[in-house]
Formats: C-alpha cells, sequence, structure tokens
C-alpha cells in the first residue's frame, strides 16, 4: 500500500529519484509549437484532397504537388463550376494572408502601465525564443491591423474610440482630485 509508484518501475529499484536540472525544468515549462500552422496546413490538405478526389489523375502524398494539381482544374472550373472557383481563389488569398500573419505577424504597440477593465491585469508573461524563458510584457497593446486596444491576459478587445473616451473619463477624474486635495495641476 505505502509503496512508491517510482520505485516499482523496472531499472529504478533502491535508487534515489534523479534530481531535475534547472535546464530540464526550462525545458518542461516551455510551450508547446503554436498549432495555428499546423491546422492552416490540415484545412488546405482537406480542400485539395476533397476537390480531387474521384479524378483520374495520380493522387499525391505531397501537399505541394497535390496543390498545384488543385490549381491545375481552375481552367476546368471557370466554364463548369465557376462559383467553386471564387471560393478557391477567396480561400487561396486567405490562406496566404493567414501564412503571411503567422511568418510576420504584424507590431503591437504596448501600453505600459494600464491596467484592463476587464480582468485589471497591467502585465503578463509571454514565451520568448531568443531568451528561452518567459519575459513579462504589458498586457493592453494596440492592434494597427484591427484598429483595437487588445487584452493579452483575457482576450478582451475594444475599439479606439472606446479609449478615447476613457482617457477622457480619466483625465477629469484626476482633474477632480487635484481640485479636492488643493493641489495644481501645475504643481502635479
Amino acid at each position: 500500500m505505502g509503496r512508491d509508484p517510482a520505485a516499482a518501475r523496472p531499472g529504478r529499484r533502491g535508487r534515489a529519484p534523479r534530481q531535475r536540472t534547472h535546464r530540464q525544468d526550462r525545458a518542461r515549462l516551455a510551450p508547446a509549437a503554436s498549432l495555428a500552422p499546423l491546422a492552416l496546413v490540415a484545412e488546405i490538405r482537406g480542400v485539395v484532397r476533397q476537390a480531387c478526389h474521384g479524378h483520374d489523375h495520380e493522387q499525391y502524398e505531397e501537399l505541394g504537388k497535390r496543390l498545384r494539381l488543385w490549381v491545375l482544374h481552375a481552367e476546368e472550373w471557370q466554364y463548369e463550376a465557376f462559383d467553386y472557383l471564387a471560393w478557391a481563389a477567396d480561400r487561396a488569398a486567405e490562406w496566404v494572408r493567414e501564412a503571411r500573419l503567422m511568418l510576420d505577424p504584424p507590431p503591437r504597440f504596448p501600453l505600459h502601465g494600464r491596467a484592463c477593465p476587464m480582468c485589471r491585469a497591467t502585465a503578463v508573461q509571454v514565451w520568448s525564443e531568443e531568451e528561452n524563458d518567459y519575459l513579462r510584457r504589458p498586457a493592453l497593446s494596440v492592434d494597427p491591423e484591427r484598429v483595437e486596444v487588445v487584452c493579452a491576459d483575457c482576450g478582451a478587445a475594444w475599439g479606439m474610440d472606446v479609449w478615447g473616451q476613457l482617457a477622457a473619463a480619466i483625465e477629469q477624474q484626476r482633474q477632480e482630485t487635484l481640485a479636492v486635495t488643493g493641489v495644481t495641476s501645475e504643481t502635479s
């Protein structure tokens, strides 16, 4: 009943458990690779496989060759399946856009010292491949692609118009506080 399960494993009898090193702890804590690229490739593979299913040409396993065959069908689709051709062109453009965003994400502009109105977070820990460790970053940042302020902690997002109103309200509160305390804005 009170036996150590580690002692029951083959090759471990009578030995003390090994101590993990700092490097092993860091490797264990490192996040897994993002699944977004794998999901994108899986989606492309599925769409192309379905489109080429039942055709009498060779069915390649390599995605690049299969994708080239899919594109070769475009001439046929413009006469027989125009709606599918329009959808396929839009979908391919979206795949390119998604891949570019993964490889070269747009810059975000951090808002230092600001708390998220929803979760109150001011900072988050973000994994850095360069440092091979977690780094502390501001929770709020401006996303220029979406023209929003985004919280990296809770995922909430607000349009810039809301932040302008919030900044005005904070400034008004600051002025009221200064007036009550008798401190003028010139001395603050």
